[in-house]
């Protein structure tokens, strides 16, 4: 029976989980430009593990482990200057005392944006398909009874 409880979890998207950060804070973001003492520096602002993974119904270490290691490790990327972007970053890693993450939203929403576009272009793809068949079919079944 334990088998089973697997197959009914549905596990959120790449783009699902960039989806509820946007919707989440795209607020926050936004808000640096009216007032720039609300965070060190308009593009990484901070989220709330917890607070995404409840709303996508996971646990919070689900949500982390796609965004920390999954999507930074295909994400990130060095810069000639040898600087490093980075998707996602706890504050420890920076030798903050807070805990916390935080996301570089201009970049999450260019990988978003790259995502939508591809999920698309894959769903087109598919309607096109499913009507070339139906019409194939069709034309199938014409020929033969008429």
């Amino acid at each position: 029976m334990t088998g089973w409880v697997y197959l009914e979890m549905k596990l959120p998207t790449d783009i699902k989980i960039l989806e509820r950060i946007y919707k989440n804070y795209k607020k926050d973001f936004e808000g640096y430009e009216a007032d720039n003492t609300i965070r060190n520096n308009k593009i990484y602002v901070s989220i709330d593990l917890q607070k995404v993974a409840k709303e996508l119904k996971v646990d919070k270490d689900i949500v982390f482990g796609r965004l920390y290691y999954h999507l930074n490790h295909k994400f990130n990327y060095q810069n000639a200057d040898k600087s490093h972007v980075k998707l996602l970053i706890k504050r420890s890693d920076y030798g903050k005392d807070e805990k916390g993450h935080e996301i570089n939203f201009p970049y999450m929403t260019s990988i978003l944006a790259g995502m939508q576009y591809e999920h698309r272009k894959y769903q087109m793809a598919t309607v096109i398909a499913i009507i070339s068949l139906v019409v194939s079919v069709a034309s199938v079944l014409i020929s033969v009874f008429v």
